[in-house]
């Protein structure tokens, strides 16, 4: 039996004694078998639908930003998980390219406050499921074509990107034949860390967990948890190493320390060649 049928079995029986009491919407959070097609399913995805079509249609910025000054960087939208020099929440040159009335879709898909979405940023087009599900814990970037079925819980946080094309699936289906003859689907969480950066067309499967600081590399299929600190790449995903001290570095002396370490990266290459 396999971990993720194991998962199953014991959700199953976790909730035996009240499955027929709950709604499908609440089965898909636990992970139980559900029908996509209840009407208040259907609803609440129709609602999505209208809203990230506004959204994947709507203007970008009317103005442009103002050039640097001398001395000043750009503040990042999706650099940093916290207030530290040249990060997201630090000083510098700030510039809103989604604009308002993006912005203001945006929160409406996810259910959220506008104030919360200050520090994300995400190219059209976007597409989910339902965009409740979906919990961004601070600042966030997304390339183009990003999708995430939010079928169950999505968390994401603080400082991570996302290449173009990346691809979360909460939502699932059991290998048994009988449960989808019979319309039932499945879905498991997703959560992914803080600072994390998921290379484009990277695939994350239902029920996984990557933790802090990682780094996926283009094309990888996640079919199993990657521990905070670690590069995975291929499919399915391996972590191929763990980051080094200057790559946790943080702040302003993160900066310099990032810099000497890919001095010291270049020239360990360059004495190989």
């Amino acid at each position: 039996m396999s971990k993720t049928t194991e998962r199953y079995s014991e959700i199953d029986r976790k909730f035996a004694d009240r499955f027929d009491q709950l709604t499908s919407s609440e089965k898909a959070i636990l992970g139980l078998p559900y029908v996509a097609n209840d009407p208040a399913m259907i609803t609440a995805r129709l609602r999505a639908r209208r809203l990230l079509k506004r959204f994947n249609n709507s203007p970008v910025s009317s103005v442009d930003p103002e050039p640097l000054k001398a001395g000043e960087r750009p503040k990042g939208v999706g650099g940093s998980a916290d207030d530290t020099p040249g990060g997201a929440g630090s000083g510098g040159v700030e510039f809103d390219a989604m604009g308002p009335e993006r912005r203001e879709i945006l929160a409406e898909l996810l259910g959220v406050e506008r104030s919360s979405l200050d520090r994300v940023e995400i190219e059209p087009p976007f597409w989910c499921d339902y965009g409740t599900n979906i919990h961004l814990e601070g600042s966030f970037a997304a390339n183009y074509n990003v999708t995430i079925l939010d079928c169950a819980a999505v968390r994401i946080g603080s400082g991570t990107v996302f290449g173009p094309m990346v691809q979360l699936y909460s939502g699932t289906h059991s290998t048994a034949i009988a449960e989808r003859e019979h319309g039932l689907e499945r879905a498991l969480p997703i959560t992914i860390g803080r600072n994390c950066w998921l290379g484009g067309c990277t695939i994350v499967q239902a029920g996984i967990t990557i933790g802090d600081n990682c780094t996926i590399g283009a094309g990888s299929v996640v079919t199993h948890d990657i521990p905070s600190n670690s590069i995975a790449v291929g499919s399915p995903a391996r972590v191929i190493r763990t980051l080094q001290d200057w790559e946790l570095a943080r702040g302003a002396g993160g900066w310099d320390a990032a810099s000497k370490g890919l001095g010291r990266e270049h020239q360990a290459s360059s004495s190989k060649e």
